[in-house]
């Protein structure tokens, strides 16, 4: 069987290969599916171009076939991706007459992932990294149905350009109904938070129904647990992160919100390729909570809070002689800065001297000889020099 590698990704072929290279749209859904699914899929495959589409879609669910069937009738070129090694025999997989027409012309190929003549069936192991193949050769993700926090929505997770045609619970009418979307939202932002907590791939054995609640997370900043050893890459997190704040429903202030914004400013922030002061503004200078400007102390050794976490990175934003920046397309906002400070100095009694360099060196950078005359006297031979 011949091979080819599109995007890092190796995988067998029959037919006409020149139909990989295209820009490719990959279909997915679920196994079990409500009423009216079938109906959004022929409304979209209805409002597809045909002369410059190319969809790659399944042969394990009804509404995979469905998909399949509908594009060949349409002329659609199709690209039938397999969860087992290509058959020497295609007459097992049951194609239809204009199926195997479109295989003659050009317009229809076999790929898989299994490259192991012997695996003659699909398995759960085999089906994930189809479902994985698919999402990585495709420039759009096209959802037929998919249930929250399952393991299609987990294989998702981060990846950008996904249109979903219908989600769990779209159909049902109930007084509840912003309720469970909000707790949707929940669900799935504390799936991002986990995601970025442990640094590691989510598994496809991973379980479909796992709940992660507030319940089943630490009640204080993860600061007193173990030292995270493997980020996730710095592609990854900005993908989860970009996710995570399109999540309209999740309550802000709150644990979870702050949980997010400690894993990016403690792990990820010096990333050379990520503007913190950006994400950092979107994220909402508003949205601290009380429990954010507290200092915690561990074993006798006082640990920053939160909210000074925030300030040391934002403030390495600024132009300074003494250190280079970490990412050069950051503008330092000194609205931000700002906002923050002056919020700390009035929680301090007695601001410490970090604390009034910061402020120093605000009024430095802003010109501001009446700031820079008090912060100076304040600090006195520890002043530093500009």
């Amino acid at each position: 069987m011949n091979t080819i590698t599109i995007k890092n990704q190796t995988l067998s072929y029959l037919g006409d290969a020149s139909m990989l290279l295209c820009p490719m749209t990959s279909f997915l859904c679920s196994h079990r599916v409500p009423e009216g699914v079938a109906d959004a899929i022929r409304q979209w495959v209805n409002g597809l171009d045909s002369a410059n589409t190319c969809v790659v879609c399944g042969n394990l669910t009804g509404e995979e076939r469905l998909v399949r069937r509908l594009l060949v009738e349409r002329g659609i070129p199709v690209v039938l991706a397999l969860a087992n090694a290509i058959p020497d025999d295609i007459s097992t997989l049951r194609l239809s007459s204009q199926e195997i027409t479109a295989m003659q012309s050009g317009h229809m190929v076999i790929v898989s992932p299994v490259t192991d003549a012997d695996v003659k069936d699909p398995s759960g192991k085999t089906s994930a990294a189809r479902n994985l193949l698919m999402i990585a050769i495709a420039t759009h993700i096209v959802v037929g149905f998919m249930t929250e926090n399952g393991n299609l929505a987990r294989q998702l997770l981060g990846v950008r350009n996904v249109t979903v045609l219908q989600s769990e619970g779209q159909n049902e009418v109930r007084e509840t109904d912003v309720q469970r979307v909000k707790s949707n939202a929940n669900r799935m932002g504390w799936t991002i938070y986990k995601r970025l907590k442990e640094g590691r791939p989510l598994k496809a054995s991973d379980s479909s129904e796992e709940d992660i609640s507030e319940s089943s997370t630490e009640e204080l900043m993860p600061w007193e647990s173990a030292s995270k050893a493997n980020p996730v890459s710095s592609v990854e997190m900005r993908q989860l992160l970009a996710q995570y704040l399109k999540l309209a429903d999740i309550e802000k202030p709150s644990l979870l919100h702050s949980l997010v914004l400690f894993q990016v400013v403690k792990y990820y922030s010096n990333f050379a390729d990520f503007n913190f002061t950006a994400f950092f503004r979107l994220w909402g200078p508003e949205n601290l909570r009380q429990e954010d400007w507290k200092a915690t102390k561990i074993n006798e050794i006082w640990l920053p809070s939160l909210a000074d976490r925030v300030m040391s990175r934002l403030f390495k934003a600024m132009p300074s002689r003494f250190h280079e920046p970490i990412n050069k397309d950051e503008q330092f906002d000194p609205q931000i800065a700002h906002t923050l400070l002056d919020e700390a100095l009035q929680r301090a009694k007695k601001p410490n001297k970090r604390l009034l360099q910061r402020a120093l060196n605000l009024a430095y950078f802003e010109r501001n000889s009446e700031a820079i005359a008090k912060y100076r006297e304040l600090l006195g031979k520890d002043a530093p020099q500009q």
